[in-house]
């Protein structure tokens, strides 16, 4: 049922619909487009809330990948809003990264069973180069630039030169922020006035380096992508937004260097709260920023959403980028006049987003022909039974391991541990998968977001022998393993072709194949005979032996 009254984007005021125009300013009301939701709208994969006739709306997939803005004012719906559509992706098995600048993601993260890292927890080296040395020194040095001149801070040119080497050196070296201030000294030394320039640069840079955020660095490399999680920024936002800022810049730099390309297919969500803290309208066209982080990422399968509370104070290019827009109330006039622009409402229609309540927002997807007012559900978790999260994390970290030691590692029960695994399949966060042994039962594993254990767990299998026989190998593409003029080639059923053998018979004596699956053993079929042999896992040991030991044999007579 459509409703009979609605507040008059153009002047306010409350009007009957039933003319279809304002009956004080006599503007037409379909002009705005927002009574009830298009029907593109209605077909979705992931709710939202419901329109004006009480029906289901939300967004596709593919919605997401083309970017999303969320703007209006704190206490309004924002991060509820965010929290409903992360919740839905991660029950799809998409992998979520949220940057939390206020420390308001706990229910989110406990509730979805991922978890929630301190930034101090990170204990990352960030002169570890993404790509080349020198592209990402010179980045580096752009952040440290902007990062000091936004706090009033200026370098002279030769502070500059001092400082552009000095970076470049310490990168080429992986070092830290303590060496970064030795290579101050060492870099001004025979320059006028170097003492001075080397007391100036380490003054600036000691908060770096001893100051609250020298906690987050470490000596590890970051994996940002590898799983869901929550960071926690609010430790360090709370004692220095410059601090944090210029960690954001880092770990967006990061999030690029991991992502891959994807043919359009979702496999990542980056939430940005606050954007306006790393993305203003004054910026280096230099730096890598949300803007440039959103025009590439779309072709690698991450899609972005960031929050604001004014979009005037955000990089346009950044705004111009999304495809979904999600507005609650906004009351500062330039800041609703943008929204409305972005919604794609009449010249008058920002007057509407002031009067918006809480929980309610006007929205436009992708793939809508217009906006419309959505009342925003919360979120519904359903969290993960205490077992089956320590289930799920022991898989994530250990994937090649069988039941009966990961039944070991967590101390639990059979049936203790069959209803955690049942609880994970149901919600279709892990998937068994069965190695075949040819003797034996065949080995438990799960395939977990897309990585499947298969390959990795039988050139796990041929290293061990290989160890246990005192046989140098290596561990490669193709073949998988080698050692000395006899390759091993693990096969799970998915890339066997005739080509691939003839290839790796030019280059070996034996080619030990050994399948994983009964769907690679029917197919190795095929093509086994003379020097290629099959190995089972059950039966790897004693073949590799016996080929082995006619090898040695012959290098002896010889």
């Amino acid at each position: 049922m459509l409703p009979l009254y609605m507040i008059c984007p153009n002047c306010g005021r409350v009007t009957a619909v039933d003319t279809g125009y304002c009956r004080h300013c006599r503007a037409p009301l379909a002009e705005f487009g927002f009574t009830v939701a298009p029907d593109e709208a209605r077909i979705f994969d992931l709710e939202i809330g419901v329109d004006a006739e009480g029906v289901p709306v939300g967004f596709r997939y593919s919605d997401i990948l083309k970017h999303m803005a969320v703007l209006g004012l704190t206490g309004y719906g924002k991060t509820t809003f965010v929290k409903k559509l992360l919740s839905g992706l991660v029950d799809s098995g998409v992998r979520v990264l949220v940057f939390d600048w206020e420390g308001e993601y706990g229910d989110f993260s406990e509730g979805c069973g991922i978890d929630m890292i301190s930034v101090f927890d990170l204990k990352f080296n960030p002169f570890i180069p993404d790509g080349e040395v020198y592209d990402y020194s010179e980045w580096l040095f752009n952040v440290f630039k902007k990062i000091y001149s936004e706090e009033g801070i200026e370098f002279s040119p030769q502070m500059e030169y001092v400082l552009r080497m000095s970076v470049l050196e310490n990168v080429k070296s992986k070092g830290d922020f303590i060496s970064l201030l030795d290579f101050f000294k060492e870099f001004s030394s025979d320059l006028p006035a170097g003492r001075a320039t080397a007391m100036a640069l380490t003054t600036r840079f000691s908060r770096l380096a001893y100051g609250k955020i020298s906690h987050v660095w470490g000596r590890k490399r970051l994996n940002l992508l590898k799983s869901s999680m929550v960071l926690d920024i609010s430790p360090l936002a709370r004692l220095n937004v410059s601090d944090a800022r210029f960690l954001m810049f880092l770990l967006l730099r990061r999030l690029m260097s991991e992502a891959s390309l994807s043919r359009d297919r979702l496999r990542n969500v980056v939430v940005l709260e606050e954007v306006e803290e790393i993305s203003s309208r004054r910026r280096l066209s230099e730096l890598w920023t949300p803007a440039s982080f959103l025009m590439r990422m779309r072709k690698r399968g991450v899609g972005l959403i960031f929050t604001a509370h004014s979009p005037s104070l955000i990089d346009p290019s950044l705004l111009k980028g999304v495809a979904n827009v999600v507005v609650f109330r906004i009351v500062d006039r330039e800041d609703s006049i943008i929204a409305s622009s972005l919604l794609g409402l009449g010249r008058e229609g920002w007057r509407r987003l002031t009067a918006l309540n809480v929980g309610e927002a006007l929205v436009r997807t992708s793939s809508s022909s217009s906006c419309f007012p959505v009342k925003v559900l919360k979120p519904e978790y359903r969290s993960l039974s205490s077992k089956a999260y320590l289930l799920l994390k022991d898989i994530e970290a250990n994937p090649l391991s069988g039941v009966r030691t990961r039944r070991a590692r967590l101390k639990i029960t059979g049936s203790e541990y069959f209803r955690a695994e049942k609880e994970l399949v149901k919600r279709g966060l892990i998937k068994p998968v069965y190695v075949y042994i040819g003797r034996g039962r065949p080995v438990k594993l799960y395939s977990l977001k897309g990585y499947n254990p298969l390959h990795d767990y039988g050139v796990k299998k041929v290293c061990r022998v290989l160890d246990r026989m005192g046989v140098a190998y290596r561990v490669g593409d193709m073949p998988d393993v080698s050692a000395g003029d006899v390759a091993v080639e693990v096969e799970t059923g998915t890339n066997i072709f005739e080509e691939k053998y003839d290839v790796l018979l030019n280059k070996y004596r034996v080619v030990v194949v050994v399948p994983l699956t009964k769907v690679a053993l029917k197919r190795l079929g095929k093509i086994a005979g003379g020097r290629i042999k099959i190995a089972t896992i059950s039966a790897l040991d004693r073949i590799l032996s016996r080929i082995l030991k006619k090898r040695f044999n012959d290098l002896q007579s010889i």
